[in-house]
C-alpha cells in the first residue's frame, strides 16, 4: 500500500522541479515564474502569492491564436470545489510546485490557458500528456518558463500550437 504513495511523491518531485525551465539566468527564470502561470477551468496557478482581488491578468488561449483577454482575481483558491487543481487527488502533487492558487472572474475563458500578470510579449502552448499539462511560453523558438498541471487522470496526448 506504500508504494503508491511514494510514487506518486517522487513523480511530484521530478515534475515540482520542472516547474521553471530555461537556459537563462535564473533570475530571469524567476522573473518569469512570478509573472506567468496557468489556467484550468478559472484557477490560476502561480508562483505569486502576493495577488489580490481585482488584480488584472491577461489569460493567453493557446487553442485559439493570438486569444487574449484580461480577467481578474476574484479570491485565493480554498478548495477543490473552488478550484480543480486542489481536488483532494490532484492537491498534494499540485501544491508540491510550490504556486499559489487563485480563482479567476473572467467571462468566455478558456479551460485552459496561460496566464500572465502583464505583457511579457511571449507565445504560449500546451501539451497534454500521460496524467497532466505542460504549459509552455516562449521567446522565438526558445522555451523559457513551463508549468505543470497534475490532472491525475489519464488523458490521449495533444500539443497546442
Amino acid at each position: 500500500m506504500m508504494l503508491p504513495r511514494i510514487s506518486a511523491l517522487m513523480i511530484a518531485l521530478l515534475i515540482s522541479g520542472c516547474v521553471t525551465v530555461s537556459d537563462r539566468p535564473s533570475s530571469e527564470r524567476q522573473k518569469y515564474s512570478h509573472v506567468i502561470g496557468w489556467v484550468h477551468a478559472g484557477c490560476l496557478a502561480i508562483h505569486n502569492d502576493e495577488l489580490n482581488p481585482g488584480d488584472k491578468i491577461r489569460l493567453h488561449s493557446a487553442d485559439r491564436r493570438d486569444i487574449t483577454q484580461t480577467a481578474r482575481i476574484s479570491h485565493r483558491a480554498r478548495s477543490g470545489e473552488e478550484c480543480m487543481a486542489l481536488r483532494p487527488e490532484r492537491k498534494d502533487i499540485n501544491l508540491l510546485t510550490g504556486a499559489s492558487f487563485y480563482v479567476i472572474a473572467a467571462t468566455n475563458a478558456p479551460e485552459l490557458a496561460v496566464a500572465t500578470t502583464g505583457d511579457p510579449g511571449l507565445t504560449y502552448r500546451y501539451c497534454l500528456g500521460n496524467k497532466g499539462v505542460t504549459f509552455m511560453a516562449d521567446d522565438g523558438d526558445k522555451n523559457v518558463w513551463q508549468g505543470y498541471y497534475f490532472t491525475a487522470q489519464p488523458q490521449p496526448s495533444r500539443c497546442s500550437r
